[in-house]
């Protein structure tokens, strides 16, 4: 993000000022963000929910304090690929963070992308990825690096494929160019594809253009980014559900908020992930309807074709995992704590990724 939009949104925005007369609520000013247009179930839930129960919280408590927000959605304030550093540069002080989108700055957190099929469903996943940072300390700590400080983490809907042709394989893929953003550009290893590494946001335009031939995605983000439109033969191959995003908070200017405040965030973040994981299943069904009426075909992959496509993959989850342990991170301590909690909780894997 260019120094000089982001001083430009500070001095438009102040950070988290303080205004209270002897009688009067105490007024705090509070940028939230989101990249995505406030359809998409991670942003929706920012404004619908986190917003409002944190101003219902306060209200509750005494109507001690008072919260003006400014709100910005759909790359209004920041750019997708801008959130994290718009959060960590205080332009923003709360907003949600898309994982996928911060490789390079939180390699701990692709592990639902870099170990695939895992969960088939939100709900599933929501419970084993709570487990995996309750023994794994260092996930958590690790967003303090970059002066935040990660409130609360949300599963979202299995990924599948958008193709501009029908599949009945992985081995269909061969020849073919296939978008992909950062991690995810590793379930197409093995395949024959090439990858072309690209933003969703561009997927569409360039399905279009030719550029590639199609792109993985939830549900979701294949309805709001129209990637269906250009890519309509969609393949539910259930790559495993995700910890897609989270709700995170400038650390030093979260510390300087009241305790009640402070309180109140923390709450309406886990009431977030609630809502979140709840409306991402309503929407999946919603926008699944939508996109067939709208002429995509929807083709579900059966058991033995989605082990076909695990077996095919060279041992992504080792070769992420060593690597992390190189650069001094839990690589393995993860993908051994995910593996086991998934059983635990009831799955079988596709693949055993750790054995």
């Amino acid at each position: 993000m260019r120094r000089s939009s982001l001083l430009t949104t500070a001095l438009l925005t102040a950070s988290f000022a303080l205004a209270a007369g002897p009688t009067q609520a105490e007024t705090i000013k509070i940028t939230a963000i989101g990249g995505p247009p406030p359809v998409a179930p991670n942003v929706k839930m920012l404004k619908n929910v986190f917003i409002p129960t944190v101003n219902k919280i306060l209200k509750k408590g005494g109507g001690k304090y008072n919260i003006e927000w400014t709100q910005g959605y759909g790359q209004s304030l920041a750019k997708m690929t801008e959130v994290f550093e718009a959060i960590e540069e205080g332009i923003a002080h709360v907003g949600v963070v898309i994982v996928v989108m911060e490789e390079s700055k939180l390699p701990m957190e692709q592990y639902t992308f870099m170990i695939p099929f895992g969960a088939s469903d939100n709900k599933t996943m929501a419970i084993v990825g709570q487990k995996v940072r309750q023994q794994v300390p260092e996930m958590d700590a690790y967003w303090g690096k970059f002066n935040q400080e990660i409130l609360s983490m949300g599963a979202e809907a299995p990924w599948h494929i958008y193709t501009k042709f029908p599949i009945t394989s992985y081995k269909d893929l061969k020849g073919h160019k296939i978008g992909a953003s950062g991690s995810t550009g590793n379930l197409l290893r093995g395949t024959g594809a090439v990858v072309v590494n690209d933003n969703m946001i561009g997927a569409f335009n360039n399905i279009k253009n030719g550029l590639y031939d199609g792109y993985p995605g939830s549900v979701g983000l294949g309805f709001v980014y129209k990637i269906f439109a250009a890519a309509p033969h969609i393949t539910e191959v259930n790559f495993g559900a995700r910890m897609g995003s989270g709700i995170s908070v400038n650390k030093k200017e979260f510390a300087k908020l009241p305790q009640p405040v402070q309180k109140a965030f923390r709450i309406a973040a886990k009431a977030w992930t609630g809502a979140y994981q709840k409306v991402e299943n309503i929407l999946e069904h919603k926008f699944m309807g939508i996109m067939k009426k709208k002429g995509a075909t929807i083709t579900k992959f059966d058991a033995a074709q989605r082990r076909e496509w695990a077996n095919a993959l060279p041992n992504i989850p080792k070769e992420w995992a060593d690597g992390l342990d190189k650069k001094g991170m839990p690589g393995t301590k993860i993908l051994k704590t995910y593996m086991a909690e998934l059983r635990a909780a009831g799955v079988t894997p596709v693949r055993d990724w750790d054995k």
